[in-house]
């Protein structure tokens, strides 16, 4: 099943939010965010943490610099002149604490294709008593900046914790829909009509710097492009809702899209607008261009504008000779194109076809991405204005002080490293080096097991290297100092991850990083006619990020060595990710490969 990031104009449909009707706790719980398609005549709206108008950036938002022309008819103008002491005005005058006051773009999503909405951006803590002061003063501000010749702009009146995004946290098993789940999602999908969604999950949710204090929530991702009406739906889970008498959970519904984990040059739907949105870390030197392939590594099909993380080694017992065999593992998806997804499994067992894929590790781009780097820092060098000088002055002949002498002597040679480095990374690149080698096996497709709910995701590929690529190590000690094992492995009996573990992994873009496991699944829809949903593990970091485009592929660890399954992607944000169990891949690998044992290859 395909998962990818939709990129289309702002929904027609204004996300808002409502007052709760809900409470988790004694205490009031905090307003909830829902998609409605409701507004005032003017075009301003009054939301949990936000207000102002007309023409408001749909949440998430996301700050740029403030751009030049307008987002809608591309006209030019400027903002110099207007006062900000009118805006601190009118917040004394509605009893607003002011904490800052710019003039920015706004994005919903980080797509460098989308001009910024032009936005006059006030900073404030939300409170209860907030309603209805908020929207008053926006307008308020709103018609200060006409007065003074800026039109065509937006006001916000924000609370910054929305810019941070809701913290994501596993839900409870005290919590009254934990052993409900399962029935209330069933009931969900059959009840309510599925067309836009991309996934349902349940969690904690909530802006509060305490995922104690954030309620069980519903949580329904859409599709960019959808231009549905969501009142109904949002309607519909509160009926189901109702039904199961859990009064404690809320809704949330936001325009997510879960998507791939493989970094890309080409597919602007997934572009961030940094120039580079690879972990510098793992940029090609001559250092490391020449070593073994290791867990955490770039990996991609050749000379392909993407890549995925080499998610480690493997052996695999020959079912006819016994002996075992390494193997590398990482996601499909990260080296064969949609085209070659659709005909997997491609081979089974130990009898190859014409069809093996060749493999880059590292990928084009992370080489490619060294050399820029190196010749970014020789250009800066050269730039330096003692370089320039001592350089003219022997051009002209003049004299030049010893100390300068010395200190252009020490930064020529610091270049003259540069450049050698470049022509080696060059010659790397040119010579195709970093060809890996071929993928020995791989599937893709949605397993369906004994009930609906246990229909999940299989997207897993086996490469060998070749050309005399050496066989690596998966570097385990990486891990040693934040987990507790010894010896890490794939467990050979049935591993049962309870809700609230903590769970590890090294990926090509975010490195190390770490997430805690959600005991209840999500359902991810497909974007096919019939918007069928496979169930997936989940992990959220709360608001840290656990992975990024770039980590599809990589494996997790449990805190006692166990291999828990692989990455193969999440929300934009990073702070909720999907992943296949470890035994659903093994189980899938035996059955195509014909393997007789698989475990991780130890250091």
């Amino acid at each position: 099943m395909a998962l990818t990031f939709e990129v289309t104009s702002t929904c027609q449909y204004p996300i808002r939010m409502e007052p709760p009707r809900r409470s988790s706790t004694s205490r009031a719980a905090p307003e909830r965010p829902l998609v409605g398609d409701t507004t005032s005549d003017d075009g301003f709206v009054e939301e949990y943490l936000r207000a102002g108008g007309p023409n408001l950036c749909e949440i998430s938002e996301y700050a740029y610099p403030f751009p030049k022309t307008t987002a809608r008819d591309g006209s030019t103008f400027t903002c110099k002149g207007y006062c900000f002491d009118d805006v601190r005005a009118i917040g004394k005058k509605w009893n607003i604490g002011i904490i800052n006051i710019s003039f920015i773009g706004r994005k919903a999503y980080p797509n460098k294709f989308v001009v910024p909405i032009p936005t006059l951006s006030v900073g404030a803590r939300w409170e209860v008593s907030s309603k209805g002061r908020w929207l008053e003063a926006a307008r308020e501000i709103y018609h200060s900046l006409q007065e003074n010749g800026i039109d065509s702009i937006s006001v916000e009146i924000v609370d910054r914790r929305l810019e941070m995004g809701p913290s994501i946290s596993p839900c409870k098993p005290t919590d009254a829909i934990y052993p409900l789940w399962g029935a209330v999602a069933e009931k969900i999908l059959t009840s309510v009509d599925t067309s836009g969604f991309r996934s349902l999950g349940c969690h904690r949710i909530g802006y509060e710097t305490s995922a104690e204090d954030c309620s069980p929530t519903i949580f329904l991702t859409l599709y960019r492009k959808c231009r549905r009406e969501w009142q109904e739906v949002k309607q519909g889970i509160r009926n189901v809702l109702d039904e199961f008498k859990l009064s404690t959970v809320d809704v949330m519904i936001r325009k997510d899209n879960p998507i791939p984990y493989t970094y890309s040059t080409e597919r602007y739907d997934q572009c961030w607008d940094e120039e580079d949105n690879i972990n510098h870390g793992k940029h090609i030197s001559i250092d490391n261009c020449s070593q073994p392939v290791t867990l955490g590594d770039s990996v991609s099909a050749h000379n392909s504008t993407k890549h995925g993380t080499f998610g480690g080694w493997l052996e695999l017992k020959n079912p006819t000779s016994g002996v075992w065999e390494p193997v590398g593992i990482t996601c499909a998806h990260c080296i064969f194109t949609p085209e070659h997804q659709s005909k997997l499994p491609m081979f089974a067992g130990w009898k190859h076809n014409n069809g093996l894929a060749e493999i880059d590790s590292p990928s084009l781009l992370d080489v490619q991405a060294g050399i820029r780097e190196v010749e970014e820092a020789i250009s800066c060098h050269k730039k330096l204005h003692l370089i320039q000088y001592v350089e003219q002055a022997k051009a002209d002949g003049d004299a030049i002080r010893p100390a300068d002498e010395g200190k252009w002597r020490k930064v020529k040679s610091h270049v003259d490293d540069l450049e050698a480095q470049k022509e080696i990374l060059q010659f790397y690149r040119d010579s195709q080096a970093y060809s890996f080698g071929r993928a020995f096996s791989a599937d893709f497709w949605e397993l369906r097991a004994r009930t609906t709910r246990d229909i999940t995701e299989i997207d897993w590929a086996l490469v060998r290297p070749s050309g005399g690529r050496a066989i690596g190590s998966n570097k385990l000690s990486e891990l040693s100092d934040n987990v507790l094992f010894a010896e890490a492995g794939i467990p050979e009996s049935k591993l049962q991850l309870i809700c609230g573990d903590r769970l590890y992994k090294i990926g090509r873009k975010t490195g190390l990083t770490h997430g805690v496991y959600n005991g209840l699944k999500t359902a991810v829809f497909d974007d096919k006619e019939n918007n069928s949903e496979t169930w997936m593990h989940t992990i959220t970091g709360f608001r840290d990020r656990v992975a990024d485009f770039g980590d599809s592929g990589a494996l997790f660890f449990t805190r006692t060595g166990d291999v828990a399954g692989m990455c193969t992607g999440g929300s934009v944000r990073g702070g909720l990710v999907y992943f296949t169990h470890i035994h659903d891949l093994v189980d899938d690998i035996k059955q195509v490969t014909g393997a007789k044992g698989i475990r991780l290859k130890q250091d």
